[in-house]
């Protein structure tokens, strides 16, 4: 219900005159005529199929990543799916038109469906199911697995007992997020290891004897980024 409020939010501040959200088939307004299926994506079936026998005209779409677009075949052609490159947090805005969308319809679907999503706005592109699996793994490697190492980071700071917390790299992550996006993540690549300092990463890792998982993510990230710059 949360996320269905955040669209229902984000597609009024877009211009989208009186978007609603319900947690109930039979709550859908009888004058809304494009309905977006916000659920955890193990339970999209089970509502596409409370939604089939009150179906009719509607256009439905999914936001999942990783779901097909199949999964509503039941709703008919005018299905589409429209998953926000974006990481989604409760009380959180985020501005679509500053987001990427990727968005996948019904072969048969209608212009009048198309134009709706074309009106979110944003940078859309445009792949088949396949291909936004694929997208998904990649966005789960740059911000989900980025942000652990982030949590990891922190740790490290507190562990000085200089009370300093996760701001001190604010100005680092916000620099190398710039360059990763202008120059590519490969040429901004920097650090102990791309530069082949192996007595720095040797004296980290003794560091980190307290903190075992933390040490183990750092050697075989280190071994990654010496193999792809340094031992080719």
């Amino acid at each position: 219900m949360e996320s269905a409020k955040y669209l229902a939010d984000a597609l009024k501040a877009q211009g989208f005159l009186e978007p609603s959200c319900a947690d109930d088939v039979t709550q859908l307004r009888d004058d809304i005529d494009l309905t977006f299926i916000t659920v955890a994506d193990q339970m999209i079936p089970e509502v596409v199929e409370a939604l089939t026998p009150v179906a009719g005209k509607r256009h439905f779409v999914h936001c999942s990543g990783t779901t097909p677009l199949n999964v509503l075949d039941a709703l008919g052609r005018e299905t589409a799916v429209l998953w926000p490159i974006a990481s989604l947090t409760n009380g959180v805005f985020t501005d679509f038109t500053k987001v990427t969308l990727a968005k996948e319809f019904h072969s048969q679907a209608g212009s009048e469906l198309r134009a709706v999503i074309e009106q979110i706005g944003g940078r859309q592109i445009e792949v088949d199911s396949e291909q936004r699996k694929v997208l998904h793994l990649g966005a789960v490697i740059a911000n989900n697995l980025s942000n652990f190492l982030w949590i990891a980071a922190e740790r490290v700071a507190q562990s000085t007992g200089s009370q300093q917390d996760f701001g001190i790299y604010g100005a680092l992550i916000r620099e190398m997020v710039e360059k990763a996006l202008t120059v590519g993540p490969r040429a901004a690549q920097t650090g102990p290891a791309r530069r082949g300092d192996r007595n720095t990463i040797a004296a980290h890792e003794k560091m980190l004897a307290n903190e075992p998982d933390i040490q183990e993510l750092y050697r075989r990230l280190s071994d990654a980024i010496l193999k792809e710059f340094i031992r080719r």
